[in-house]
């Protein structure tokens, strides 16, 4: 087949759509239509779901509850010399 011939399409199989071809693409194209409304359903939840936490974020923000200001305790690292002596002594100290 020359390259014109495959450019005008010509020596190709055609698909000759039949009842049942033409079915199992309607179905086909019913159950992506089904999965196209859920997945828009599930994003409008989502875009609600999303709303609401940006609302309980500021809400806490505005009451006092942010984690501005506060220090995470450092945990100290302890030597082997100075855990012995815990140890020793029999006061570790809890974690």
């Amino acid at each position: 087949m020359s390259e014109e011939q495959k450019q005008k399409g010509e020596g190709e199989a055609k698909v000759v759509p039949t009842t049942r071809n033409q079915s199992k693409m309607a179905t086909l194209i019913e159950q992506a239509n089904t999965a196209a409304k859920r997945l828009e359903a599930a994003n409008e939840k989502q875009a609600e779901l999303n709303e609401q936490a940006e609302e309980l974020k500021a809400r806490g923000i505005l009451g006092g509850q942010a984690d501005a200001g506060t220090q995470k305790e450092e945990k100290k690292e302890v030597s082997a010399a100075d855990y012995a002596d815990l140890v020793l002594k029999g006061s570790l100290p809890r974690e």
